[in-house]
């Protein structure tokens, strides 16, 4: 943990995590409510997740941004649940996402979208007054809370703290395909972004280069904690199955361990590498 001030970078984090745990942290179960008024579910919020990300590379906007929009409207999605749960909860959810994505461009990119953009990118389905009217519901919902330790954020100063800079930009692609995944996947939600993004580095380190001791003295350093299996799985499957090329491609250049050259290393096998007081913590 000496390639750059891993101390200072540790304060920082343990600063985010306090911001997260002040009011950021998404509920578990919104979408999975069971009534025969409900119209919207995980699929549908996943739907218009995959827009903001189409809508966020046509307007060339940032990761945070979108990622940002997401936490904005899932919490106050937790906080109004009869936005998903009404006869009128498609207009509704659609508009709560295009608020949260407006509110989170004004905050995180330096060229703001106006409301009358907004809603000819909707296509016209929102006027510029529903759009704005509905962002300051969310905003006085959610008390304006709006720039939550995105799990990215998190990611990128592990990844400092543990690798030289050489080693960055791949593994940094491995770790967002794996985040990327789990915005869209309603199973996440509930679960701190600074655990998804230890995760995620976790799996990227593990089936690349190996072992690593310094991934233990980090987590002991910043308290954080490894997903579930179950979610830790689904983290590692999609990204042999979505990154293949690229972890292969990174094995040719490390010495790898007969689990690796058998595509069989995941977190269940390899946590052993890890401290016992840092894989026992409980949630």
């Amino acid at each position: 943990m000496n390639y750059v001030a891993a101390h200072d970078l540790i304060d920082s984090i343990n600063a985010m995590k306090k911001q997260e745990n002040s009011g950021y942290r998404t509920k578990t179960g919104p979408y999975n409510q069971s009534t025969s008024a409900t119209t919207i579910d995980a699929e549908c919020r996943r739907l218009m997740i995959a827009w903001c990300k189409q809508l966020a590379n046509f307007c060339d906007l940032g990761h945070h941004t979108v990622a940002t929009a997401i936490n904005i409207l899932d919490r106050f999605v937790a906080k109004e649940p009869q936005v998903i749960l009404n006869d009128n909860a498609t207009h509704e959810f659609q508009l709560a996402t295009m608020a949260a994505l407006y509110t989170s461009v004004k905050t995180h990119e330096t060229s703001a979208l106006d409301p009358i953009t907004m809603s000819k990118l909707s296509k016209g389905a929102f006027s510029p007054q529903e759009i704005e009217e509905m962002e300051v519901r969310i905003l006085t919902k959610l008390g304006w809370r709006v720039n939550t330790p995105t799990a990215m954020a998190f990611a990128e100063m592990y990844l400092k703290i543990l690798l030289p800079n050489d080693q960055m930009t791949t593994k940094t692609r491995l770790v967002q395909c794996q985040i990327e995944h789990a915005m869209e996947d309603s199973r996440f939600l509930g679960i701190d972004a600074s655990e998804i993004a230890f995760t995620a580095t976790y799996n990227a380190i593990m089936v690349t280069v190996g072992r690593s001791s310094h991934l233990g003295n980090l987590q002991r350093a910043i308290n954080v904690n490894f997903l579930p299996f179950s979610l830790e799985n689904l983290l590692m499957d999609h990204m042999q199955r979505s990154e293949s090329g690229t972890i292969s491609s990174l094995r040719t250049s490390t010495q790898p361990t007969k689990k690796q050259q058998s595509g069989q290393l995941s977190p269940r096998s390899t946590r052993n590498h890890l401290s016992p007081r840092s894989t026992t913590m409980s949630r």
